[in-house]
């Protein structure tokens, strides 16, 4: 059978070597690699190629975003606050850290 890898006792068993890039793309996504990085690493001709096949793997992304914007923002606040307390102001604005 072509594509395939035979392991074990005389080649009892069998692994389909396409399954493995979907294995390695799972590990990659989970550890933080990007679409682009993804495509790249498996020869695709564009990101969209990637995304087609593999976009279930990234929907945690949007959870990690999420908490990240957040976290961001709850510190600008916090930051800000601070500042304006320190100048003795009292005003609220938001920047950038």
């Amino acid at each position: 059978m072509r594509n395939t890898l035979n392991i074990g006792d005389q080649g009892s068993e069998r692994i389909i070597l396409h399954s493995l890039s979907h294995t390695a793309v799972s590990i990659a996504v989970t550890s933080g690699a990007t679409v682009k990085a993804i495509q790249t690493f498996l020869g695709h001709e564009s990101a969209a190629m990637t995304l087609d096949t593999y976009a279930g793997l990234f929907d945690k992304d949007l959870d990690i975003v999420s908490d990240a914007m957040s976290e961001r923002t709850a510190k600008c606040l916090l930051l800000k606050r601070e500042s304006a307390h320190q100048l003795g102001t009292g005003r609220l604005t938001l920047f950038t850290v």
